[in-house]
């Protein structure tokens, strides 16, 4: 079985992603800053990492990285073209 077969099956089930958390995650997975991304979407800084934070507990990850890692595996970044 392959990792990306494991990983959307492992994460499925628990993890809808809104749209803000997708972009964020996107954004974050191109290296942007929480300050690059807040200028961005015109939130604050606080917001961002508020929204990051959130799906990153949703996908189940240990950090920000992970939850980039688990999101693109499970494809659900796939329509995030920032």
């Amino acid at each position: 079985m392959s990792i990306r077969k494991v990983v959307h099956h492992s994460h499925s089930q628990k993890a809808e992603l809104d749209q803000q958390e997708r972009i964020c995650l996107g954004l974050l997975a191109t290296g942007k800053t929480s300050r690059q991304m807040s200028a961005a979407l015109s939130i604050s800084e606080s917001e961002v990492d508020d929204v990051l934070t959130a799906a990153t507990e949703k996908l189940g990850g240990h950090n920000r990285l992970h939850a980039v890692s688990l999101a693109l595996l499970s494809g659900m970044l796939d329509e995030c073209h920032q």
